[in-house]
């Protein structure tokens, strides 16, 4: 029994059935992950439990917000108690990059009448995608039109007396300059911007300085505050500390004073230069236009809130002397499979003196040691500039960022490259600082990106994360420090929510011995629901099982068997060829010996 088996039962009209084999799968689960809580929120719904399965489908929009499928079912189950959430999460689908058109034409049914009309861009690789919605009998136009520019019909619907038309139109992206694009959708009028298609030729890395330096450091920063200063404090002391290192900072677009003056302030140290971006381009283009930016030589991407203790650049070169390793990533609190003590939890940053005894003691226990891994982590990730030549840009498909470091080390994978993991250096990771609330979202969303571009990633993740190679080096580096660690409040939120108990069961449970095939579930009961006695026993208390009748199923014979206290047996049903009369009859007999019905003969 697994989730296809629920799935058919579910797709056979067999809801409550479904249900309790879901609970059955899961009986011994702590966590149900974002597609577990979908199936049941469907599952919920169907059986009347409404506020339950809004309930887990809010949960799972909570773990994979950005999931199209989790956001249509989202849209089905919420539309008559929450419209406007509702058509909110349908313009959420209408503006995704990973979703496809049948969760954009699904999306058009919940949208509100009085919310029209909609005006929505989406920058996709080389073109924009703008959506139009509006109601049947107003005009749509955009101008100027150009060479490549096309529109598509997503679709209509019918709301109420009225009709709902979406239109996407593809504008193609210049090369050279931005295009200015005017819609006009009935009186509503808008100017929209469309920036240039950029290609990424690697033989553009490393051109932008004649230098050649031991290692390149390049940080993209969007503000940051203190925790911005205390990371480029630490970064300029270790550049004091190790020869020919210079630091290229990628200023994406920062709006506070604050940063503006430390920018500048740093800027006066001749080993580090500022690179302004005068629009936001995200982590990865912020990355791609650093690397753009500088000289010959290895890489270190940096994020703008780590604290990088004394000699790691040092420490962490020394494990890029081996022709085919592509790129090393050091022990963090924060940093995915690569976090101590514990993988993909996501720690308080302790203060700079435990980072740096940390450090210290990894590198006293684990000196010159580095452990294969399946890819590093950007959150510090050291890159060959073999590797980086070989490999290229990272792919801008993961915007904002998160996981286009796994990206990059598959596609380097690919090419023979090897990455490490420095199991004698830590670099202490603040995290979410530059994100903040968006971070769930981009997680999600980019997460569908690298499955739909590499299938076979997960499973071999999964495959890996069952090894574990970092566990004895996170336990000896814990048993030997003071450091107590805290989880990140709201860790727990990207977590999979806890399974819970649903009192949703008002039949009377009655149990069956025998193994039950599908011929057993073809006639069926109104008050009463049969189940296998294991099954009947799932949710403890919630199943209301009586102790003095049970069931048989001789299965050769397709026959059930009702049994009281008495040796022989009470009544029976032909499962094959019973008429509907007898299967009432036989639940008759069985509710007046439960008591239920109170004019028993």
């Amino acid at each position: 029994m697994d989730t296809a088996h629920i799935l058919s039962l579910f797709k056979k009209g067999q809801y409550l059935r479904a249900l309790i084999c879901f609970h059955q799968v899961h009986k011994d689960t702590k966590q149900l992950s974002a597609r577990d809580l979908m199936l049941r929120a469907r599952i919920l719904s169907k059986l009347g439990k409404t506020a339950e399965a809004l309930e887990d489908i809010d949960s799972a929009r909570l773990l994979e917000g950005a999931d199209p499928d989790i956001q249509v079912i989202a849209c089905a189950l919420g539309q008559e108690k929450r419209p406007e959430q509702t058509h909110d999460i349908a313009v959420q689908i209408l503006l995704s990059e990973v979703s496809l058109p049948s969760h954009r034409k699904a999306a058009i049914r919940f949208l509100l009448p009085e919310r029209l009309p909609l005006i929505l861009q989406t920058p996709l690789k080389v073109v924009d995608r703008i959506t139009l919605v509006f109601p049947a009998g107003e005009q749509a136009k955009i101008t100027p039109r150009e060479e490549g520019d096309f529109p598509e019909v997503l679709g209509a619907h019918r709301s109420g007396d009225q009709y709902i038309v979406a239109q996407d139109h593809y504008v193609a992206k210049g090369t050279d300059a931005e295009r200015i694009v005017q819609i006009e959708v009935g009186a509503r009028e808008k100017s929209i911007t469309v920036l240039p298609f950029v290609e990424l030729d690697p033989a553009l890395i490393g051109a932008g300085s004649k230098k050649r330096s031991r290692l390149w450091i390049i940080m993209p920063v969007h503000d940051g505050g203190k925790v911005l200063e205390r990371c480029l404090d630490s970064v300029l002391k270790e550049l004091k500390r190790t020869a020919k290192v210079r630091l290229v900072i990628v200023n994406d677009a920062s709006r506070e004073r604050s940063t503006e003056k430390l920018l500048r302030a740093v800027s006066e140290n001749r080993r580090v230069t500022v690179v302004h971006s005068p629009r936001s381009l995200g982590f990865v283009g912020a990355v791609n236009l650093g690397l753009r930016s500088i000289g010959t030589g290895p890489v270190l991407l940096l994020n703008s809130d780590t604290y990088l203790p004394k000699h790691t650049l040092s420490r962490m070169l020394e494990h890029l002397n081996e022709p085919d390793v592509g790129t090393v990533t050091p022990l963090s609190n924060n940093a995915g499979s690569f976090s101590v003590p514990e993988p993909l939890t996501a720690y308080k940053m302790p203060s700079p003196a435990t980072v740096e005894e940390l450090a210290k003691l990894a590198y006293k226990q684990n000196a010159g040691i580095s452990v294969d891994v399946l890819n590093g982590n950007g959150f510090a990730m050291m890159i060959s500039e073999k590797c980086l030549h070989d490999t290229g840009f990272l792919s801008e498909d993961f915007g904002a960022g998160y996981y286009e470091e796994v990206d990059f080390c598959i596609r380097a994978s690919a090419k023979g490259y090897r990455h490490l993991a420095a199991v004698d250096c830590f670099i202490g990771h603040v995290g979410g600082v530059t994100f903040g609330e968006e971070k769930k979202n981009l997680i999600s969303k980019n997460g569908l990106i690298l499955s739909r571009k590499y299938p076979f990633h997960h499973q071999a993740y999964a495959r890996y994360a069952l090894i574990d190679p970092l566990k004895i080096y996170r336990s000896h580096l814990m048993a030997s420090t003071s450091w107590r660690p805290r989880k990140h409040s709201g860790d727990d939120a990207l977590k999979p929510q806890i399974i819970r108990e649903i009192d949703l069961i008002d039949k009377v449970v009655i149990p069956v011995l025998g193994e039950v095939d599908d011929v057993f579930y073809s006639k069926p009961f109104s008050e009463i629901i049969v189940l296998p006695e294991d099954v009947a026993e799932v949710g403890a208390q919630k199943l209301r099982s009586p102790k003095v009748i049970h069931l048989q199923y001789l299965r050769e014979f397709s026959q059930l068997t009702l049994w009281g206290t008495e040796v022989e047996p009470i009544a029976y049903l032909d499962l094959k060829n019973s008429s509907q009369k007898s299967v009432n009859d036989f639940e008759e007999i069985a509710l007046r010996l439960l008591g239920v019905r109170q004019d028993a003969a």
